[in-house]
Parts: C-alpha cells; sequence; structure tokens
C-alpha cells in the first residue's frame, strides 16, 4: 500500500514538472571490515577483523550518527557521512579513528561517499535540486556536480573501479532503478543492468571485471559491461550492501535473516556463509580494507578545480527528487533491509 502511495506520489510530481514546462574494493590482502552501528545507542563506525573479532568503535561520536564507511585505496583512511552538525555532511578520519574531518562543509544533504583513486572521492548531493552524483579531492575541495542534467531523476549510490576511471551509480532514469557506468568526470554514460525489478547498491571488484549488485533481496553479479548476470546469493531473507574482499575471493552482505541487520561474508559463489556480527543491534553497510594494496596500482587521477560545478537549483526539481528518493528505498525499514536510507529515514535514524 505504501509502495503504491509513494509510486503515485512520484508520477504526480512528474506529471506537475511537465505541466508546468526529470562501494569500491580496492586489492590487495585483506585487512579489516569496517559496518555501521546503533549498539551503542547511536549510529557509529565500527572496525573488525575479517573474522568478526576484535569490533572497536572509531568514529565515537556522540553527536548525530556516523554511517556508510568506506576505505580509502591505501586502507588508511575511512570516508563516511555523519549528522554531528545537524545535516548530512561527508567526513574523514584516519582508520584509528583521529583526524576526522568535515569535507563537504555545505548545508544541504551530501552522504554515500567512496574513493575514486587516492586523490578523489565521489558522493551524492541534493544541493543542485535533485540527488546527484559528485565529485571532490580528497580534502573537500573542487566539488562539482558530475550528472547535472538529470535534473527529474536521482542518481545515487555511486561506486568507483579499483583504477579510479570509472563510476557505476544506480538512476531512476529509465522508470525503474538501474545500474549505469560513466567515466570518472562524468562522460560516457552507459546503461547496463536494465530490469523490470530495481537494482541497487553496486560495488565493483577488486580486479574491475565485475560488478555485485542487489535485486528484490537477492545478491547479483554482472561483467563491468553488463553481460553475464548471475545470481549469488537468493534466500527468503533480505540481503543487500555487498561488497567484496580485496583479494577478490569473497563478499561481505547484511541480511536480516536473523530478526536484525548483520554483517555476514562468503565465497565469491555464495558458498561458505558465515556470521560475523553478533549482537543484537543493527550492523550494517560493510566496506573491507585493503591491507598492504600493490604499489603502482591505482591511477593517479588530476585534482578538481577549486570553485567547479553546477549550482542550478529548483523547488520543483527537489520535490521530484524527494519523491523518486523514496521510490528508490521502497517501503522496507533500514534495519530489515540493510539498505541505505533516504533523507527522511537518515533523520529518523540518527534522532
Amino acid at each position: 500500500m505504501l509502495r503504491s502511495l509513494v509510486a503515485l506520489a512520484v508520477a504526480l510530481v512528474v506529471a506537475a514538472a511537465y505541466a508546468s514546462a526529470a562501494q569500491a574494493t580496492f586489492p590487495g590482502p585483506n585487512g579489516k571490515i569496517a559496518f555501521s552501528t546503533n549498539r551503542d545507542g547511536n549510529i557509529e563506525i565500527y572496525t573488525m577483523n575479517p573474522d568478526g573479532t576484535n569490533p572497536i568503535n572509531v568514529s565515537n561520536s556522540p553527536a548525530g550518527g556516523d554511517d556508510l564507511p568506506s576505505w580509502s585505496p591505501d586502507g588508511s583512511k575511512l570516508t563516511f557521512v555523519s549528522s554531528r552538525t545537524g545535516n548530512f555532511e561527508v567526513f574523514s578520519m584516519n582508520a584509528d579513528g583521529s583526524g576526522q574531518t568535515n569535507l563537504t562543509n555545505n548545508p544541504s544533504f551530501d552522504a554515500d561517499p567512496v574513493w575514486c583513486g587516492s586523490s578523489r572521492i565521489v558522493f551524492v548531493s541534493l544541493r543542485a535540486g535533485t540527488l546527484d552524483v559528485w565529485a571532490m579531492n580528497a580534502d573537500g575541495t573542487g566539488q562539482v556536480n558530475l550528472t547535472p542534467l538529470t535534473t527529474s531523476s536521482p542518481d545515487d549510490l555511486p561506486d568507483c573501479s579499483p583504477d579510479g576511471t570509472k563510476i557505476v551509480f544506480e538512476s531512476y532514469r529509465s522508470g525503474s532503478i538501474d545500474l549505469l557506468t560513466m567515466n570518472a568526470d562524468g562522460s560516457n554514460p552507459q546503461l547496463i543492468v536494465n530490469n523490470a525489478a530495481n537494482d541497487v547498491h553496486p560495488s565493483w571488484s577488486p580486479d574491475g571485471s565485475r560488478i555485485l549488485f542487489e535485486r528484490q533481496g537477492d545478491i547479483f553479479a554482472v561483467n563491468a559491461n553488463g553481460t553475464g548476470e548471475t545470481q549469488i546469493i537468493g534466500e527468503a531473507s533480505q540481503e543487500s550492501a555487498s561488497v567484496w574482499s580485496p583479494d577478490g575471493t569473497k563478499i561481505a552482505f547484511t541480511t536480516n535473516r536473523n530478526g536484525n541487520a548483520d554483517v555476514y561474508t562468503a565465497n565469491v559463489d555464495g558458498s561458505g556463509q558465515t556470521r560475523l556480527t553478533t549482537n543484537s543491534a543493527s550492523d550494517d553497510f560493510s566496506d573491507w580494507q585493503p591491507a598492504n594494496p600493490p604499489v603502482g596500482g591505482m591511477t593517479e587521477l588530476p585534482r578538481v578545480a577549486a570553485g567547479a560545478g553546477h549550482h542550478a537549483s529548483s523547488a520543483l526539481a527537489w520535490l521530484v527528487a524527494v519523491a523518486s528518493a523514496a521510490m528508490l528505498i521502497g517501503v522496507a525499514g533500514l534495519a530489515a533491509r540493510g539498505r541505505r536510507p533516504n533523507q527522511s529515514q537518515r533523520s529518523a535514524r540518527f534522532a
């Protein structure tokens, strides 16, 4: 029922618009797994060993919540989204939690950061009036909109190829949630997964050849060009937020099969599923640290010129974005689905 109402809201807003005028895993040995959890009462970033032992709170921020961790290519830093400033900003910190820094410093909604090469970070933002994919230098300078022309269609949850030259993301521009790739500068968008069902949460493999994604609570993989689609995990429970291990032999994912969100690992063919988190809280949005990554494996991308970007906005486009973002998430709650929250769900979760 709620899904129907959300879909109707999207249709009405889009009709009004026409009447008045649309996680990367880097190669290396397997290190620690970062994840977000509410076991301390608010959302914090934890790290743990690949077998689930020694969980440590590394964000330790009593104000707001910290979520969606992403490791840097050398495994020395984490980016994450935080509500500690009163709105959602992209932060970075060292692997041990020191040096926490607000990178976006914008009053709009900024979230879902991932590293794109060793010198850039890709994230999503509502600052241009719709949910777009943005990029910035690793120090937060040079913030630029990579998908500025899809004002009625949210673009979300980007992930970068391990060499930093390509970005995969989910988009509502075709009427369902599909997966597209584009160059790191936003050029040459290509549709790679187009299904009547919603295809979400892409994650690029450490060798750049495959992309994990979720479809209706199951985990799939596809070649980077869209061929060779394979179902990896299909259970009665809901699986999501899957990422590769740095050595390419395993995946980590979130499941609700135990009644709450937990982090599991499995072999890349779906066998050997192992529960890592046994806390009664929600543990989700994991990312796997590359330990001692190979030297010379990253493409050093040029820094983005400070002040570059697109800043057009409209109230109508914002309404389309919010309605469409609600459609992206659907009716399932964050703890049950292990899915990224939209803006209103984040606010409720971080309250």
